[in-house]
């Protein structure tokens, strides 16, 4: 059958592909007319995609230069959904902590892991607010005490390893050093497991790790997928896809399973009973909804600095009790290895290339450590707190290349903005790392100058003008953990090793486009063994 249209013949097939077009492109375009019909400034985008192909060159880069054209507010386009960016720090403190009842969840990455679908960022509502306050006592500083001896176990094979790579070549990979360091770390802590990644860097257990973070989200053709066309999610689901490697969270996931296990059979041996995450998931499986464990026999209660962090009113008293499922423990402790074995691992080598390309810091901070921890048996949870120089180059480690770039909320209610009005379920975008090199804040931010954060000075920033582990009740709960372990490290280094530069060290380090800033070249140095 034909068509005669305009004096021009068309097949029946070919008219119905062609208005079919044509009403797609239409939609495109009033869809990404959305800012400008409600007088928001917005990005440049493309039909389909919005603005996501410029992301794929790096998220960090692109909502900079999106900041220095557009201001501290302004619309993108997640493909067809409409977003809000917002680098507004008196605007971001209502909407992360004042007003967090409006902006309670987190946007949930579909196809993300099957084995983290329960993990504490993709809960919501009443459910997240349950987890997160059975998660939290896990993290209090009673709790890190005991943990801290596992960690400096794992820094005296990191040290044997340096000396042996030292002597055989010189100069040292650092993010290959501390990355083997960061996975036996949470290996013990979080694991019970004690193995030696730093002397088997091509075990199963490093190799599942660096396959988990190896892939680019933004360029997923799963997601791609999923946004263009939302009712093939379930097909996808149905069929296992996703978009983070399948078998190296199944892999840690069986290794979860199988501890717990064991642990719940041998539950009345003293000799199986261990002082980690894991054990505390699992001790946490029998707390109520306020955080307040039935069962204090472990005696480590009572420290002042052991109270749940109650941030924005969460420790309300509830009748309501919530339990871990297994399912649950799995993802939280999951999600405790692969947040923390990239993130610490890019923070430490960051901060190391910073002491090495400023050697005048380095020597400040050795004769704070020869004061206060000059023997490795001396670092620990209470030593770190005694140190602010070492706090101080942290913080602006942190500031500079901050572990989570970017971080989201999801509008619960309709939220005036400026006189815009934020509609219910609306994406909230939240550049970190956009935030912290804003000129306004920081003078000088691409400089790297730790006297920012001496108490005089820290105490005149805004506190959303930093906040690497995001801020309000929905902060990292595992930062305190986090911090400890990066601390520790630098710190038993820096008493036996002068770190610095060497030829193939490459100033400024490149950084990642995949969403996260692990140099991809890694970070190379040099370690001179100290008199």
């Amino acid at each position: 059958m034909e068509i005669n249209f305009l004096g021009f013949s068309f097949s029946l097939t070919w008219f119905l592909v062609g208005a079919i077009f044509i009403i797609y492109i239409c939609n495109d375009l009033w869809i990404r007319s959305y800012w400008t019909r409600h007088g928001l400034k917005s990005p440049r985008s493309v039909p389909i995609f919005g603005n996501t192909l410029q992301w794929t060159k790096g998220i960090q880069h692109s909502f900079l230069d999106y900041f220095k054209e557009q201001g501290t507010i302004f619309g993108v386009y997640d493909f067809h959904r409409p977003g809000l960016c917002i680098t507004d720090v008196d605007l971001l403190r209502d909407i992360m902590v004042k007003d967090f009842g409006s902006f309670t969840n987190r946007w949930v990455t579909p196809l993300f892991s099957d084995d983290l679908k329960d993990a504490l960022f993709n809960s919501k509502d009443e459910h997240w607010k349950g987890v997160r306050n059975i998660v939290t006592p896990t993290f209090s500083a009673a709790k890190m005490k005991l943990m801290s001896p596992l960690i400096n176990k794992c820094a005296d094979r990191l040290l044997k390893h340096l000396e042996k790579r030292q002597e055989l070549h010189g100069n040292i990979e650092c993010r290959e050093l501390v990355g083997a360091f960061v996975m036996d770390t949470i290996a013990s802590c979080a694991f019970g497991l004690n193995i030696d990644c730093q002397e088997n860097r091509f075990g199963p257990f490093v190799t599942n790790a660096k396959k988990a973070f190896s892939g680019n989200i933004f360029t997923s053709p799963y997601l791609l997928l999923v946004s263009l066309f939302p009712w093939t999610l379930p097909i996808l689901e149905y069929l296992d896809f996703n978009i983070i490697d399948r078998k190296s969270t199944q892999f840690f996931a069986d290794i979860i399973k199988k501890t717990s296990a064991v642990r719940r059979e041998s539950k009345n041996s003293d000799s199986a009973k261990r002082i980690d995450y894991l054990q505390l998931l699992l001790d946490a499986q029998e707390r109520d909804i306020t955080g307040n464990n039935k069962n204090k026999a472990d005696g480590i209660h009572g420290d002042p600095e052991d109270e749940a962090i109650d941030e924005g009113g969460l420790q309300k008293k509830s009748s309501k009790k919530i339990r871990l499922n297994e399912s649950e423990v799995i993802s939280q402790a999951l999600i405790f290895f692969l947040a923390g074995y990239e993130t610490t691992n890019t923070t430490c080598g960051f901060l190391l290339y910073f002491l090495a390309t400023n050697p005048d810091v380095q020597d400040k901070l050795v004769d704070e450590i020869n004061d206060v921890a000059p023997k490795a048996e001396d670092v620990g949870y209470q030593s770190l707190s005694k140190m602010p120089y070492l706090e101080q180059i942290f913080c602006e480690t942190e500031r500079i290349y901050p572990p989570a770039i970017m971080i989201d909320r999801v509008c619960n209610e309709p939220f005036n903005v400026n006189g815009f009005t934020v509609p219910k379920g609306m994406r909230i975008f939240i550049p970190i790392y956009t935030i912290h090199r804003n000129p306004n804040l920081w003078p000088a931010p691409e400089t790297f100058d730790p006297e920012r954060f001496r108490k005089e000075n820290r105490e005149k920033h805004h506190p959303c003008a930093w906040m690497p582990f995001g801020t309000g009740p929905r902060a990292c709960v595992g930062m305190r953990f986090a911090i400890m372990e990066a601390k520790m490290v630098i710190v038993r280094i820096l008493q036996k090793y002068q770190i610095e530069t060497c030829p193939q060290t490459e100033m400024p380090p490149k950084q990642a486009t995949n969403g996260f800033l692990s140099p991809p070249n890694g970070i190379t140095l040099r370690a001179v063994k100290r008199n």
